[in-house]
């Protein structure tokens, strides 16, 4: 393991030259994509058996909070991005009333996001879903801020939204996004890698405080939105499926 991050650190050294120009001129060449658009809060109520009165007073109230991924940038409808898919998924699979509110901008980092909720009127929620760490990857935020913020942040929102559960998606791997080549991808991916790191280092010392979502992210660009960095409906459907079955089926659900 020492000789892996030393390997890590002496190519991020040495290709430094390479892979900041790399940077520059990746910023100025990608293509900007606007945030999904729609209402950020609404309620999905679709039945098939249940009481239809009976689950619109009692629905799941969702939380999705983060940056571009929870905001859905380069997907046209916030319905089609990854808080209103699962939304949809909650209702489908449950049967059941879902109160969506989403919380989400465009190249927000942790502390970004830690203000934006700290000055928001939030409702309480069940379940909160957060998307965050790939710029703090992108802007070299060091582990141990990381650590620092994220615990804060937690806090914060046990706070605020009270949520049954939490979730957090992990980092994805950005050395697998179409847009960045090497050395810049080997970089970046390093840099998620290492954040990932102290994000399970974190949440092990208590367990209790949230959950990491671990998803496959398909390393293809017809998975990725036209800016070949954000996952598209397919991949954020795909996101929400792994979240529902392997995090929240065995929650009770009301």
């Amino acid at each position: 393991m020492y000789w892996s991050w030393f390997f890590k650190y002496t190519y991020t050294l040495i290709s430094a030259p390479i892979w900041m120009i790399q940077g520059v001129c990746t910023k100025r060449s990608a293509i900007r994509l606007s945030e999904a658009q729609g209402e950020r809060k609404f309620v999905v109520s679709q039945f098939h058996h249940q009481d239809k009165t009976a689950a619109i007073e009692k629905p799941i109230k969702v939380a999705v909070i983060g940056d571009s991924v929870a905001a859905g940038v380069g997907i046209t409808s916030i319905k089609d991005a990854l808080a209103g898919q699962l939304a949809a998924e909650l209702n489908s699979r449950f049967d059941v009333a879902v109160k969506l509110a989403v919380l989400a901008k465009s190249g927000d980092k942790i502390a970004d996001l830690h203000s934006a909720i700290r000055n928001e009127i939030a409702e309480v929620a069940d379940y909160v879903v957060i998307s965050i760490g790939v710029n703090d990857a992108k802007g070299f935020t060091s582990s141990r801020k990381w650590s620092q913020q994220l615990n804060e942040l937690m806090t914060l929102i046990e706070h605020k939204y009270q949520p049954q559960q939490t979730l957090l998606l992990a980092i994805p791997p950005l050395e697998c996004f179409p847009l960045l080549k090497k050395p810049l991808a080997s970089i970046l991916g390093f840099r998620s890698s290492r954040l990932n790191d102290a994000t399970y280092k974190l949440q092990r010392l208590a367990p209790e405080r949230f959950s990491i979502v671990n998803y496959q992210l398909i390393p293809d660009e017809k998975y990725f939105t036209a800016d070949g960095f954000h996952p598209n409906e397919t991949a954020s459907l795909a996101i929400v499926k792994t979240i529902v079955n392997q995090y929240l089926i065995n929650e009770k659900v009301r």
